[in-house]
């Protein structure tokens, strides 16, 4: 299981092979969506990366003229922020785990990266404001890979928010 450690240098982060194989192939998966266009394979927009399909569900928001030009810096940021957190997962040592020092500018890039996945889960997974928590009424045993997947960065995430605060 990942571990994460704090010191006067900053936040060690220790993934193990699997942990991060499965962190660069969801950043492959983010990219290359954010990439196509926001859609998953069905065609269906991502309505998480996308502010201005956020807006539409929103009654009470005010579209405005710059909304399709923030949109798309806000695509350029994450795709820069999936770009460094993959070369932060080269590499490794002779058993395959990664071993991170992140200052506090890194630590936040990779919440950050973690949040994004997690958005991605989440909309494969169905998480929604009408469904905000569909774990917590099924087995753990019967989670689907994208639920154990979704728990895994949910736990790594806190971690790095725990040594963070």
């Amino acid at each position: 299981m990942a571990r994460c450690r704090s010191s006067r240098k900053g936040v060690h982060l220790e993934l193990e092979p699997n942990e991060t194989d499965l962190m660069r192939f969801m950043g492959k998966e983010l990219r290359r969506l954010l990439e196509k266009g926001k859609e998953d394979e069905t065609g269906v927009p991502l309505q998480s990366f996308s502010p201005t399909l956020q807006l539409e569900h929103d009654l009470e928001a005010e579209p405005c003229s710059l909304m399709g030009e923030m949109e798309q810096e806000l695509i350029l940021h994450r795709l820069n922020r999936i770009e460094e957190t993959q070369a932060d997962l080269l590499g490794g040592n002779e058993e395959g785990r990664v071993e991170l020092l992140l200052d506090e500018t890194r630590a936040d890039l990779w919440l950050a990266y973690l949040s994004d996945i997690r958005l991605l889960l989440a909309e494969v997974i169905g998480i929604t404001p009408l469904n905000p928590d569909p774990f917590s009424e099924s087995d753990p045993d019967d989670w689907t890979l994208e639920m154990k997947m979704y728990e895994f960065l949910s736990v790594l995430q806190e971690l790095i928010l725990d040594v963070v605060n």
